[in-house]
């Protein structure tokens, strides 16, 4: 046959038509759940896990998620460990960090971190690990990698205002704080 049909109709550019619409058709199916996933996050708002700068023995960071404008993160803790700080930062709004103490219990701990804007591109969450003395034996010897902010002259007791004022290098490190985990976004 030629490229005349009975009807006396030319049929290559109905063809060519139909092979257009199906090259579109395989872009689309191929391109739309990618831009889902660039657009959303889950349903429930998990966030990845930022990289681990500084590692800890005393624990670490296991799931993220967002709730408006709170961060909500979990993970698990050295059974010596008491007391566990978040801080998150640093503040583009004034301050040094958003802070928060966790919630502790069977080695499992919860922290819901307030926060008053998006978080930066690179922020910086760090767990902070509180033994008691007793619990110890001899304080172990901590390296970082960067030198602590100097600390003010006088610096409020309580460990979670004093890391939203001055921020977590200069609040964790009296007795009882352990090395951190420390994570990088960005």
């Amino acid at each position: 046959m030629t490229a005349h049909a009975a009807g006396g109709r030319d049929n290559t550019v109905l063809v060519a038509k139909l092979g257009l619409v199906g090259a579109i058709g395989a872009a689309l199916i191929t391109a739309v759940p990618q831009l889902t996933n660039l657009f959303s996050s889950d349903d429930d708002g998990h966030l990845p896990i930022p990289a681990q700068i500084e590692w800890s023995p005393f624990g670490q960071v296991k799931d993220i998620w967002a709730s408006g404008q709170d961060i909500n993160i979990s993970g698990v803790a050295a059974e010596d460990v008491e007391r566990l700080v978040v801080t998150i930062g640093p503040r583009p709004s004034g301050g040094k960090d958003w802070v928060a103490e966790a919630t502790l219990k069977d080695g499992e701990w919860k922290a819901v971190v307030p926060t008053d804007a998006a978080l930066p591109q690179n922020a910086r969450l760090t767990v902070n690990y509180w033994i008691p003395d007793t619990a110890r034996g001899a304080a172990p010897m901590t390296f970082r990698l960067d030198p602590p902010t100097p600390a003010p002259p006088s610096l409020p007791a309580d460990p979670v205002e004093c890391a939203a004022l001055y921020g977590a290098d200069a609040c964790f490190t009296g007795p009882g704080w352990q090395q951190p985990s420390v994570y990088q976004s960005g």
